[in-house]
């Protein structure tokens, strides 16, 4: 109850920011907070249907699964489809230790890298040294 309590608010407020920016500049704020604000009751409706469905043929497990699957679509809709509305000058410019950290990261993945080339052809070589073997045989 305590997360969907925390979940709940943290939504109810992040999707009247959003709505917000959309509609910045048009008029139309309280058309688009209408629109939004029915789709979330719509989903709700839905999402206890579907959910108790699924529940009743195939388990809790099968139904919680399926219903954290359709919650990752609207996520992944608003990272790739919704612009970014922050001005230019109010977003953070990175300092010293950021771009340590990402010079590291970036050091990680190539060390990564070179470690998988380096196994995938030791394995090459076991594989064909071993093929090599059995055809002696026979």
């Amino acid at each position: 109850q305590v997360l969907d309590g925390v979940g709940a608010g943290i939504i109810g407020t992040l999707y009247i920011l959003i709505t917000n920016d959309l509609s910045s500049g048009t008029g139309r704020f309280s058309l688009l907070l209408g629109i939004t604000t029915s789709s979330m009751c719509l989903g709700g409706t839905f999402s206890g249907y579907i959910g108790q469905s699924i529940a009743q043929d195939y388990g809790y497990d099968v139904a919680f699964a399926f219903q954290g699957f359709l919650s990752l679509i609207p996520g992944f809709l608003y990272y790739f489809f919704i612009p970014e509305t922050l001005p230019d000058y109010a977003r953070p410019k990175p300092n010293k230790r950021r771009r340590r950290l990402s010079q590291f990261l970036r050091a990680l993945a190539k060390q990564k890298e070179k470690s998988f080339a380096s196994v995938n052809s030791f394995l090459r070589k076991s594989s064909r040294s071993s093929r090599s073997d059995t055809s002696k045989d026979t």
